[in-house]
């Protein structure tokens, strides 16, 4: 589950034994605006509700095609560098 935190909270759930390998990746593409432009943060729950993770709080001051990803090579320091805003990787099908 993603958890926003910021003004008006949302959430989404990842389908039933969605799993997210060590070393790979989900990319998760919505129909409308489901993050904050600034002062955002995301959480990462597992199925019983637990944190996985989270990001910083970031802010997208150029709304553009940018998105939060995680730092390439996937390390895990619980520091806000772990994560980028970077240009988006999503490859058109």
């Amino acid at each position: 589950m993603i958890v926003t935190t910021h003004d008006r909270t949302r959430s989404f759930t990842f389908a039933s034994g969605t799993v997210i390998e060590a070393g790979g990746h989900l990319v998760v593409q919505f129909s409308s605006q489901f993050i904050d432009n600034g002062d955002e943060e995301l959480i990462l729950r597992n199925d019983l509700g637990d944190e996985v993770d989270r990001t910083p709080i970031l802010n997208d001051s150029q709304n553009d095609n940018r998105t939060w990803q995680r730092r390439v090579d996937g390390l895990d320091n619980d520091q806000d560098d772990d994560w980028v805003f970077l240009l988006e990787t999503r490859q058109e099908e």
